[in-house]
C-alpha cells in the first residue's frame, strides 16, 4: 500500500521541508513601485520552542490566527496556539491554547462563519493519530470542550474544515480497524454549530488508499464539493488519479466520485504523452519524488486544489500531473459551470517542458486567479507564475512570470481583496539558509503585476496570504527561523 506520507498536501507537505523563524520587524513601508502601502508585522508567537504550520482567514470583521508551537518544553510536543483580531491585523487577542497539553498537536485547520470559529487539528499519541475539534461562538474568546472526531477511525491525518450558516463539516484521512493498512477519505457534518457531529461517511471506498482531501461549501449552503487523491493498489510505484465527490441536499446524502484527472491525449492544450519532448535531466527530480520510467499514457495526478463560486454554480479544480516517460509534471484545470454536475475538458495550464508544481488559486466574481512554481524551459530553479481565467472559467489568459529570479522561487499564495481589482502573491525566495518573503500586487484584476518587493524579514518561509478579505485591507503571514527556535508573524496590508 502508498505510504500515506508520500503525498501530503501541499499545505502541510511544505513544513516537512522548511523550519521557520525569527527577527525584527518594524513598520515596513514599501518601496516606490508598491503604491500607497503599508505593512505593520508583529510577531504573533513570540515562541521559545518551534512555531509553526500558521493558517490565517478572515471573517465578519475579525482575523483569525491558528498555529503549533512548541513552546518551551523540552521534548518538542506541539500545542494548538490562537488569536484573534477585530481591527484588521493591527492588534490581537492573548494566546489561547485549545489542544490538550498532554500530547502531540499538530497541522491545525480553521474555519470561520459570522462570529462562529472552528479550529481542527491533529493529535499524535503513541498509539493512533486523531483528528480534535473546537469550536466557539463569541469570535474566539472562548471555546467549547474538544471533540475526537475520528473516533471510530485510525491512522487519522490530513484533516480540513468547512462551514456555512449552522453546518460544519470536517473531512480527514484514515483507516477502519478491520483494514488498517488501506486509507479512506472521511466525512463528519454537524447541523448545530460544532456542538455535535452526526455519524462517520466513508466517501470513497476505495481498494485503493484515497487521500489528501479538500472540501468548499459554498455560501447557498446546499451543495458541497469535495476533492482527494486515489492511488490504485496494482503497482509497487502506485498511479494516482484526482476525484470528485458532491452533496446537493447540505452534506446529508453524497454522490458517486467522478474521476477529474483525465488527460486525453487528443486535448489541444496537452503535449502528446511521452513525446512532447526528450526526457529532462535534472537534479531537481529525486528531490520530488518524480518518476520518469512509467508506460505511455500512465499518467500521475497528485495534489488537488478546489475552490467555487460564491453561489456553487462554478466549481474549479487544479491538480499537479506527471505527463509520462519525460519527467515533467504539469498543471491541470478543469471546471464545471453547473454546481459540479458536468466537467469541460483538462487544460494544460501550465504547459512547459520543465516541472509545475504547489497551484493556489483564488475564485471572486466570475474569475480566478492561479498561481504555481515552474522551472519552465531551465530545469535550474522555479519561479512564480500566474495567470487569470475570466468568464467563469471559460476563457484563459496570459501566463506572467512574477519572480524572474536567479534563485528558486516556493511556495507560493495568493489572496485578493473584495470590492476591488487588487490580486496579491507572495512566495518564498532564496536558497539554504537565506530564504526571504517576496510580494507583488496587481491593482488592475491581475492584467499586470507591480515590481516584487522583499520583506523586511530574517530567514523566512511559508507565506500564506488572507484568500479573500475585505475591502479595506488584508494580510500576509510567514515563518521566520533561527538556530533553535522558530516564530510565526503577520502583516496587515493596509492601503
Amino acid at each position: 500500500m502508498l505510504k500515506l506520507s508520500s503525498l501530503w498536501s501541499t499545505s502541510k507537505k511544505l513544513v516537512t521541508f522548511f523550519l521557520v523563524a525569527f527577527g525584527v520587524c518594524p513598520l515596513i513601508l514599501a518601496p516606490p513601485g508598491f503604491v500607497n502601502a503599508n505593512y505593520v508585522a508583529s510577531n504573533l508567537s513570540n515562541s521559545l520552542g518551534h512555531s509553526l504550520n500558521q493558517r490565517i482567514i478572515q471573517s465578519n470583521g475579525y482575523t483569525y490566527f491558528v498555529w503549533t508551537d512548541t513552546g518551551e518544553q523540552s521534548n518538542d510536543t506541539g500545542q494548538i496556539h490562537f488569536r484573534s483580531s477585530n481591527d484588521n491585523g493591527n492588534r490581537f487577542s492573548e494566546t489561547s491554547i485549545l489542544s490538550n497539553i498532554t500530547v502531540d498537536s499538530n497541522l491545525p485547520d480553521i474555519s470561520a462563519t459570522s462570529n462562529n470559529v472552528y479550529v481542527t487539528w491533529e493529535d499524535d499519541s503513541s498509539e493512533n493519530s486523531r483528528i480534535f475539534f473546537r469550536g466557539s461562538h463569541n469570535n474566539g474568546r472562548s471555546f467549547e470542550n474538544i471533540l475526537d472526531i475520528s473516533n471510530g477511525t485510525i491512522g487519522s491525518s490530513l484533516q480540513n474544515v468547512a462551514s456555512h450558516d449552522n453546518s460544519v463539516y470536517i473531512v480527514w484521512v484514515g483507516s477502519k480497524p478491520e483494514d488498517p493498512k488501506n486509507f479512506e477519505v472521511f466525512l463528519r457534518k454537524s447541523n448545530d454549530y460544532g456542538r455535535n457531529f452526526g455519524p462517520i461517511i466513508d466517501l470513497s471506498k476505495s481498494a485503493g488508499d484515497s487521500i489528501d482531501p479538500h472540501i468548499v461549501v459554498p455560501r447557498d449552503g446546499h451543495n458541497v464539493y469535495v476533492i482527494y487523491t486515489d492511488c490504485d493498489a496494482v503497482h509497487d510505484d502506485p498511479l494516482c488519479g484526482i476525484y470528485f465527490i458532491k452533496s446537493s441536499d447540505s452534506g446529508f446524502n453524497f454522490g458517486s466520485p467522478t474521476l477529474i484527472s483525465i488527460v486525453p491525449s487528443s486535448n489541444p492544450h496537452l503535449p502528446s504523452l511521452g513525446y512532447s519532448h526528450p526526457p529532462i535531466i535534472s537534479s531537481l527530480l529525486p528531490g520530488f519524488g518524480m518518476n520518469t520510467q512509467k508506460q505511455i499514457d500512465e499518467h500521475n495526478s497528485i495534489i488537488p486544489v478546489i475552490t467555487s463560486s460564491e453561489d456553487g454554480k462554478d466549481v474549479y479544480v487544479l491538480w499537479q500531473d506527471d505527463l509520462t516517460k519525460t519527467g515533467a509534471t504539469d498543471i491541470f484545470f478543469r471546471k464545471s459551470n453547473d454546481y459540479g454536475n458536468t466537467f469541460g475538458d483538462s487544460i494544460n495550464l501550465s504547459d512547459t517542458p520543465g516541472i509545475s508544481r504547489l497551484a493556489q488559486m483564488v475564485a471572486l466574481g466570475g474569475n480566478l486567479y492561479v498561481i504555481w512554481s515552474d522551472t519552465n524551459m531551465t530545469f535550474a530553479q522555479f519561479d512564480i507564475f500566474f495567470t487569470k481565467i475570466n468568464d467563469h472559467g471559460n476563457n484563459l489568459g496570459k501566463t506572467i512570470n512574477l519572480s524572474n529570479s536567479m534563485t528558486n522561487s516556493a511556495p507560493s499564495d495568493i489572496g485578493a481583496v473584495n470590492n476591488t481589482n487588487r490580486i496579491y502573491v507572495a512566495w518564498t525566495e532564496g536558497t539554504g539558509n537565506k530564504t526571504n518573503i517576496f510580494m507583488t500586487r496587481s491593482a488592475d484584476d491581475g492584467d499586470t503585476f507591480e515590481k516584487p518587493i522583499k520583506l523586511i524579514s530574517n530567514n523566512s518561509i511559508n507565506p500564506a496570504l488572507i484568500h479573500i478579505s475585505n475591502e479595506n485591507s488584508t494580510g500576509l503571514s510567514w515563518t521566520e527561523y533561527g538556530n533553535q527556535t522558530e516564530d510565526v508573524y503577520f502583516a496587515s496590508i493596509l492601503e
